[in-house]
């Protein structure tokens, strides 16, 4: 202790007398997990490696699923019924709002 300050052993006791309890397990802990122990390392794929899906993959799969509990799922011409029923209805709503447009446009209510 030539200058006042504490070198050594002596340093470290009064280090340790600071610490709280965790922060002094934590530094005595230290050394031991330092250690070098043999690891065995194992890589894996996570997913298996091959095509990826598109969209019409899953289509299929999904009504595959569906038919085998049953849905049959609904024909192509009743798809066209109800998408020609949708362009009608769409074509009416434009119609209304063109009429309302032009009375609007002219001075009426």
């Amino acid at each position: 202790m030539m200058d006042g300050r504490r070198t050594g052993p002596e340093r470290h006791r009064r280090d340790d007398r600071r610490r709280t309890g965790a922060e002094q397990s934590a530094a005595t802990d230290a050394p031991a997990a330092a250690a070098a122990r043999p690891v065995r390392v194992t890589i894996r794929v996570a997913a298996p490696v091959g095509a990826v899906r598109g969209l019409a993959d899953v289509i299929r799969e999904i009504a595959a699923e569906q038919r085998s509990r049953g849905f049959p799922g609904r024909s192509a011409e009743d798809l066209r019924a109800e998408d020609d029923a949708r362009l009608a209805e769409d074509a009416e709503r434009d119609q209304e709002l063109e009429s309302a447009r032009r009375g609007a446009s002219s001075g009426g209510p």
